[in-house]
């Protein structure tokens, strides 16, 4: 069974572009902002979404992907099918990770050897 917001925001999401991907991400992330709360996500508040992220940022862990997902779902629910122009809004940004490369680069192969120290007898 489907809700009123869910509809509306899909609705908003396909005329937006988004592929299904991205809507089933986007609502997912507004789906359990509402069972977080226990409300239809028109009756949250703007304290109730910053307190809401920051739960989710220090005691639920997520890590950077998983709240830039949530940000831009909800973010993308509020100003857009509810018209909300929140203050949060302009201020949410999720950290970048820093993560080693997968393939080392020519350049970085050839400075290894210098690093390695030999141990002789």
């Amino acid at each position: 069974m489907t809700t009123g917001w869910y509809d509306r925001m899909i609705q908003a999401l396909q005329l937006n572009g988004k592929e299904e991907r991205t809507q089933q991400a986007y609502t997912r992330a507004v789906g359990m902002l509402c069972q977080f709360y226990d409300k239809t996500p028109d009756a949250i508040s703007e304290q109730e979404l910053l307190d809401y992220f920051l739960h989710r940022k220090n005691l639920s862990h997520w890590s950077p992907k998983t709240m830039r997902i949530c940000y831009c779902g909800i973010r993308f629910f509020f100003t857009q099918v509810l018209r909300q122009d929140w203050h949060i809004f302009h201020i949410l940004r999720a950290q970048t990770e820093h993560r080693l490369p997968t393939v080392l680069s020519v350049q970085e192969v050839s400075s290894l050897p210098a690093c390695v120290r030999t141990f002789h007898n």
